[in-house]
């Protein structure tokens, strides 16, 4: 599915999202590093009235400060738990400026765990617009971990933050 790209009316600050506070503890992965949620933030295992035949979409910010290391390539940051029995449908992804070169070039994708859903994330070479994609319905039937992974490298790397709403239901 395509991903579409939107641009804000006004430069607005999300609020701090969700109910996730994140540690991180780097594991080495083939290709780079993996930062994974520690067992500092809260976990939703579970959700009434989620799931097929019922409740309502749901839209889930996850906000992260990102780090210079973090925006290295091929590194995947942990951003969340995502709830076991929601049916995921898509996201909507907004990035501050991480890419200050003259001919910026950061592209990210969203992981579940280790399945890559969305590719070609643009946004944070200028820090302008965001982009909703939607995704094949997906249903969360075990822990599953929202990643963001740095696919193409910046030209100049700048710490930033990525503010990543699940759609779900």
């Amino acid at each position: 599915m395509a991903n579409t790209t939107i641009t804000p009316a006004t430069a607005d600050t999300p609020p701090n999202g969700g109910p996730f506070i994140w540690g991180y503890a780097p594991t080495v992965i083939a290709g780079g590093v993996t930062y994974a949620p520690t067992s500092t933030g809260t976990r939703v295992s579970s959700r009434t009235g989620i799931g097929a035949g019922g409740g309502a979409l749901v839209g889930q910010l996850y906000t992260q400060a990102m780090t210079v290391k973090e925006l290295a390539l091929n590194v995947k940051t942990g951003l969340g738990y995502l709830p076991i029995g929601a049916t995921v449908i898509g996201f909507i992804f907004r990035a501050t400026d991480m890419d200050t070169g003259g001919s910026p070039a950061l592209v990210q994708s969203l992981f579940l765990n280790t399945t890559e859903v969305v590719t070609a994330l643009a946004v944070g070479k200028t820090g302008t617009g965001g982009t909703i994609s939607p995704i094949t319905p997906t249903a969360i039937t075990a822990e599953t971990v929202l990643y963001v992974k740095t696919t193409t490298a910046a030209q100049t790397v700048a710490a930033g933050t990525v503010y990543v709403t699940a759609l779900y239901y």
